[in-house]
């Protein structure tokens, strides 16, 4: 087996050095990449306390920040949270947010949007 001399000189050494350490860096603190792990944590009751009236469901994703948990597009779940929306219909169409529940363990808030309450 032949092995090479390589000949760095200070400046090629010291930028070689400073890549293997910013390698090292890295790997140690996962890679700085997104591997799919990382989790946003929503804030539902801040959520509940925005929603309106009429409101329509992509309005009320953008405001939870998320797409919801179900595939009837009503719920998203936090923790121990949990938002619910009702959406009316008119004529087979959505009309928007009519009604909202909050859960987080045994407090429960609701409101009745169209009421105003």
């Amino acid at each position: 087996m032949t092995f090479k001399t390589i000949n760095l000189n200070r400046r090629q050494f010291s930028l070689t050095a400073l890549g293997g350490l910013t390698a090292a860096t890295l790997a140690a603190c996962g890679g700085g990449g997104g591997d799919g792990d990382e989790t946003t944590t929503v804030n539902l009751r801040a959520a509940f306390d925005k929603i309106q009236y009429r409101m329509t469901k992509e309005e009320v994703r953008a405001i939870v920040g998320r797409h919801e948990d179900d595939e009837n597009g009503v719920s998203w779940t936090e923790g121990n949270e949990q938002l619910l929306v009702t959406f009316a219909t008119n004529d087979q169409m959505v009309a928007g947010a009519n009604r909202v529940r909050w859960f987080s363990g045994s407090t429960q808030l609701d409101r009745s949007l169209d009421l105003g309450e």
